[in-house]
């Protein structure tokens, strides 16, 4: 994972929302696993089929965002679904993801996506949304200056080898000055685990 302002580390603000996530989802009858649930780093593909295996119905990746240095200002949640698209900022998003993945340049790239499943697709851009929504309703409830960066598409491989409806949410900007702290903050985190899970239901 990244690295954000005051050496803030990803892996260990997504790993706490995702253990709220899991907490919240259980309770409501939700079956779930995690990839990882200690410190430990779990390669690209081997996320997805740990996911295949398990059967699961659904796939959700969980990120913080990093900016440039000259950047700094940019914040917001955005949720991303596997899907070719021309959009920079979804593709620049995407190569910072995508760094992991070797030998594949972005033309063989953009040709294994067009044989992407189209109603998985579909399925993926609707459950896209509705965690966006959620996300967005259940954090301005008690905080301001919360962004919707919106819905997009992406070329994000740590999705391709799922079988089931797949998302990627990137929670924040680490490199923004209230979002980091935001995204350390313990009932911050439990808010936005609760809106992931209202999308969800």
């Amino acid at each position: 994972g990244g690295i954000g302002l005051n050496k803030r580390q990803e892996k260990i603000a997504v790993l706490k929302i995702s253990k709220y996530l899991k907490n919240h989802l259980v309770k409501k009858g939700y079956k779930v696993y995690l990839t990882r649930d200690k410190d430990i780093f779990i390669p690209l593909k081997k996320r997805t089929h740990f996911a295949n295996l398990k059967k699961a119905d659904l796939f959700i990746s969980i990120h913080c965002n990093i900016a440039p240095k000259k950047y700094k200002n940019l914040y917001g949640i955005e949720t991303y679904y596997l899907s070719p698209t021309s959009n920079e900022r979804a593709i620049s998003v995407a190569r910072v993801e995508n760094k992991e993945v070797k030998g594949l340049n972005y033309l063989d790239q953009r040709v294994i996506l067009k044989f992407l499943n189209k109603d998985r697709i579909i399925s993926s851009h609707k459950l896209a949304i509705d965690v966006q929504q959620n996300m967005l309703s259940s954090l301005r409830r008690k905080y301001n200056k919360v962004r919707d960066n919106g819905v997009r598409p992406g070329p994000f491989w740590v999705l391709v080898g799922t079988q089931m409806p797949s998302i990627l949410i990137e929670t924040g900007y680490l490199t923004n000055p209230i979002e980091s702290k935001r995204l350390f903050n313990s009932n911050y985190q439990k808010e936005l685990a609760k809106g992931i899970a209202k999308g969800i239901e």
